[in-house]
């Protein structure tokens, strides 16, 4: 497994069709291996079909009466990797893949924070990750929440203490997650 493309992006929703054909053509074209969606704005009982050639099967953690929330997570095909486990929250925010190819496993995770009160609720989602995940860990998703002001803002401020990201930013750090950038759609 060289050649591992992942694509992370926060689609603010997915319920049309033409939005879910343009998504998908998009990472189709990205020729992204591993996709993770947040906000998809799928109801627990109504997610559309979304298998293509490249990625056949799909995990979802959703809100089970809002269209609001959200995450997903494909493999594509072509990678060998068994999903062993999942974990999904009951508010759509959080999934969890614990997956293994040929001997070796690690762990996929999704995450969407809300809006308000990140740190916290990162640092819950980081304690469930840490209970579940097995081997090294590729984390996705939209944190709602800027770790350096300073480099990721142009005011240099946060809506979160200095103190509460220098917790965030430790507890990352335990994990050895290196955070790289997300795009929108």
């Amino acid at each position: 497994m060289r050649d591992i493309n992942i694509a992370s992006y926060n689609v603010r929703g997915m319920n049309s069709p033409n939005k879910r054909h343009y998504v998908l053509d998009t990472l189709r074209k990205l020729g992204a291996s591993i996709i993770f969606l947040q906000e998809t704005h799928f109801k627990r009982q109504k997610i559309p079909k979304l298998p293509t050639r490249r990625f056949a099967t799909w995990y979802h953690s959703c809100h089970p009466t809002s269209a609001s929330k959200g995450v997903a997570i494909a493999i594509a095909n072509t990678l060998p990797l068994q999903v062993l486990h999942q974990y999904s929250d009951d508010e759509g925010r959080m999934l969890f893949l614990r997956v293994q190819t040929y001997t070796t496993k690690f762990t996929l995770a999704n995450l969407y924070a809300p809006n308000q009160g990140q740190v916290p609720w990162l640092l819950n989602a980081l304690d469930k990750l840490k209970l579940f995940a097995e081997g090294p860990i590729i984390l996705g998703g939209d944190l709602n929440i800027t770790l350096d002001p300073v480099l990721d803002t142009s005011s240099n401020k946060s809506s979160s203490s200095h103190k509460a990201l220098a917790k965030l930013r430790s507890k990352l750090a335990d994990f050895s997650l290196t955070l790289g950038s997300d795009l929108s759609v």
